[in-house]
């Protein structure tokens, strides 16, 4: 445990490099609430959010964490955040992480991922907390105002959109059916057109192709499945030997070819595709598409 104290401490020491990290990969998800992500009132979110993340890192209590939980449930429903818009914050804390995880402990793997699954149930207990809050205060909206079937539609349509999944796969190709078909029905059940879903399915599977060849590693691959707002976000992340991704996908490779078509495919078949990899630790891929055909 000696490592995880020096860690904390050294987050600790580099919150400001931490919060700046975090902002830029709030950026790189194109958030539709700008105007709520630029504000002076949001970095003393995020230095908050940070300085308790800390402490429940410290000590590793339940109570902590349920505590924090509670604190960002009450700060959304103070500002009014939407929240697919604190999902998103709090998918950008575990890049923003990862990434200084990567700067700072390069030459200690284990330490990262020993690091990673315990930020990564803290993020979900948050998420599942912060949810809760938003059906109750749905409740109390339909109770105080007695809302039509249109307005009530609407708002069990925004909570509808608003889904985080986790799913852990060893690095066996045949694992790569299951991560497909899990995207093909997430993608089917928000209103995605049948055309729509063929892509997600084989953008999202070349994504997992990728992660089990690069990544070969007995820690295996994570799968996080975010929809928010009409926004379908993947992120798939390896352990493995990691690979340069510059350049690649940029051009139609060689059809003939066995190997180096994945990312141009993934590219082709998605709005959008980010991808940071570092030698020895591994990589992310964060894949995302919009939904175009209105849901019926």
């Amino acid at each position: 445990m000696k490592g995880q104290s020096e860690l904390i401490e050294r987050l600790q020491k580099e919150s400001d490099h931490f919060v700046n990290l975090w902002i830029e990969e709030t950026e790189t998800l194109s958030y539709p609430y700008p105007e709520l992500d630029g504000t002076e009132e949001s970095r003393l979110f995020r230095t908050r959010f940070v300085e308790s993340l800390l402490t429940v890192l410290r000590n590793g209590n339940p109570n902590a964490v349920n505590q924090l939980s509670q604190e960002m449930a009450t700060i959304r429903a103070k500002q009014g955040l939407p929240p697919d818009l604190v999902l998103r914050r709090l998918l950008a804390v575990r890049q923003a992480f990862w990434r200084w995880m990567c700067e700072r402990y390069g030459n200690s793997p284990a330490l990262i991922l020993e690091a990673m699954p315990r930020l990564d149930r803290i993020l979900d207990e948050i998420v599942g907390v912060v949810g809760a809050t938003f059906v109750e205060e749905r409740e109390k909206v339909i109770a105080e105002q007695a809302l039509g079937m249109e307005e009530l539609g609407h708002l069990q349509s925004l909570l509808d959109r608003t889904v985080g999944i986790q799913m852990k796969i060893p690095c066996k190709k045949e694992f790569v059916t299951a991560v497909r078909n899990q995207a093909k029905v997430l993608a089917r059940r928000f209103g995605f057109s049948e055309e729509e879903v063929a892509d997600v399915q084989m953008g999202v599977g070349e994504a997992a192709d990728n992660a089990i060849e690069y990544g070969f590693s007995p820690a295996g691959v994570d799968v996080f499945y975010q929809f928010s707002g009409d926004t379908f976000l993947v992120e798939i992340m390896d352990y493995g030997r990691g690979f340069d991704p510059t350049g690649r996908g940029e051009t139609l490779p060689d059809l003939f070819a066995e190997r180096g078509r994945g990312i141009f495919i993934m590219k082709q078949m998605m709005d959008d595709v980010e991808i940071r990899s570092h030698p020895n630790l591994g990589s992310r891929i964060l894949l995302s598409k919009s939904r175009r055909k209105p849901r019926e």
